[in-house]
């Protein structure tokens, strides 16, 4: 034996580094205002692998969460509303990072969500309901051959213009007209996850159109405030517990004869601003804008420094009908109505039967609104749906067993070999071979024709 095996067979301690799942892909934008949201960043990942991001969703990042579900099929919770959370200072996103970090073996990713706000800021009214970008950015990056992606700054709520080219951020793809929320199925930075358009191409009329009714200049504020929150997050970490409600009380002293004339200046209600003061309550980021604009101050001084008689203070007023816009719109449901509709599609014997979820968007309202408040009849609804789809999948299964069976016979009768791609172009629209039922009838009908399936065949070798 050599020398150099000798050597080898000696019993050596070797500590191998430890290995991740998914590519430790560098965030971008890190320390700075556009770093990139963590939704951008799993998305990125599982582009980075030639997956479409449901892979790495339902199979990975999904089946460590405690509360979120998802199937190997594409299903997950985070296709949802979740998705939203992810960027948040929620439970939601901290989890998100816990579980990427340990997929990627990279550290800090809470730097790519608002969890650094956590305890500073209310959750409530934080992000976008659906994806939001800046054309012009997205070109400049195709252009210089920069990575494309999705800053956290286009997720917050208050954000809707872009602070480097002043125009209105968009949620609608310019070729389809759908919106679709930070984390899809399908999703590829910079391109629509519906159609696979780029985003970047938008009308210029388009992005000269209004920001959504609010001034322009006050629009500018909030995105250049909430671009240097996001790039001094470092502050908050080092700041005093109660920076915004000692600020608050300071301001109020200053200028407010009473409570409810210094609430009609910051256009809140008395009962919120004393619950601020009194550290009863967290501010929401518009609040903390709003009050920044009034005042002449920067956001980051009210939740992490402190205010004194040298502060320059220098704002400017605002209309009602600015904040009005701001502010999450609170819809009063007339309760007899919706529950005479609830009974009257209870009674009807519509084919098929309508689930809760429809019958929420047909009276415009949300499915847990009628579940909540209406338990008795929506329950009924449920069961009459699930019912109905019960059976019908036992008659979809039954229908797909029959076809292949037949189309299996009709390729044998012609002393050709069925084999799966002749079996395909043969079946009916929405059957596959990942049907367990499917394959089981094909191969059935192999021996009953006297054909091998494959199994038989790998055995046999």
């Amino acid at each position: 034996m050599s020398k150099t095996l000798e050597i080898w067979d000696e019993a050596i301690n070797v500590e191998f580094p430890p290995r991740s799942r998914y590519h430790a892909l560098v965030p971008v934008g890190l320390g700075t205002g556009m770093v990139e949201s963590l939704t951008s960043h799993i998305t990125r990942v599982a582009r980075s692998h030639f997956l479409p991001p449901w892979v790495l969703v339902t199979r990975d990042l999904a089946t460590h969460f405690q509360t979120v579900k998802g199937t190997c099929n594409g299903h997950c919770d985070l296709f949802a509303n979740s998705a939203v959370s992810l960027n948040g200072e929620c439970e939601t996103a901290r989890e998100g990072v816990r579980i990427m970090e340990s997929l990627t073996l990279r550290r800090g990713l809470d730097e790519l969500t608002m969890t650094a706000l956590s305890g500073i800021i209310s959750p409530a009214a934080l992000l976008h309901l659906h994806e939001h970008w800046c054309p012009q950015c997205l070109n400049e990056w195709r252009k210089h051959g920069s990575v494309v992606y999705a800053p956290l700054l286009w997720q917050i709520r208050a954000v809707v213009m872009c602070p480097h080219h002043l125009c209105a951020l968009q949620y609608h793809c310019p070729h389809c007209g759908r919106s679709h929320l930070p984390l899809a199925r399908h999703g590829n930075p910079g391109h629509c996850p519906w159609c696979q358009t780029w985003l970047g191409a938008m009308p210029a009329k388009q992005l000269n159109e209004p920001h959504r009714g609010l001034d322009p200049l006050f629009a500018q504020f909030m995105a250049k405030q909430v671009l240097d929150l996001i790039a001094d997050r470092s502050r908050f970490a080092a700041s005093v517990a109660g920076s915004f409600a000692a600020n608050a009380a300071w301001l109020f002293e200053r200028f407010g004869g009473s409570l409810s004339g210094f609430a009609r200046e910051l256009h809140h209600h008395p009962k919120s601003v004393r619950f601020w003061i009194d550290k009863r309550q967290l501010p929401r980021v518009y609040a903390v804008l709003v009050v920044a604009y009034r005042y002449g101050v920067k956001a980051v001084d009210l939740l992490s420094g402190s205010l004194h008689a040298s502060s320059q203070l220098d704002g400017q007023t605002l209309s009602t009908e600015t904040t009005a816009k701001l502010k999450p719109r609170l819809h009063r449901h007339n309760q007899e109505f919706l529950r005479l509709r609830l009974e009257e599609a209870l009674k009807r014997q519509t084919y098929p039967p309508q689930s809760v979820a429809s019958l929420a968007r047909e009276l415009g309202c949300h499915c847990s609104y009628l579940q909540r408040k209406f338990p008795d009849v929506t329950s009924q609804i449920s069961h009459r749906f699930r019912q109905y789809w019960s059976i019908s999948k036992q008659q979809r299964l039954f229908f797909a067993e029959l076809i292949t069976k037949s189309r299996t016979s009709e390729i044998a009768a012609r002393g050709e070999y069925p084999s799966i791609s002749k079996v395909k172009r043969t079946l009916l629209k929405g059957m596959s071979f990942r049907m367990p039922i499917v394959k089981e009838a094909w191969r059935e009908t192999l021996r009953e024709w006297g054909f091998r399936s494959p199994s038989i065949r790998r055995d046999n070798a």
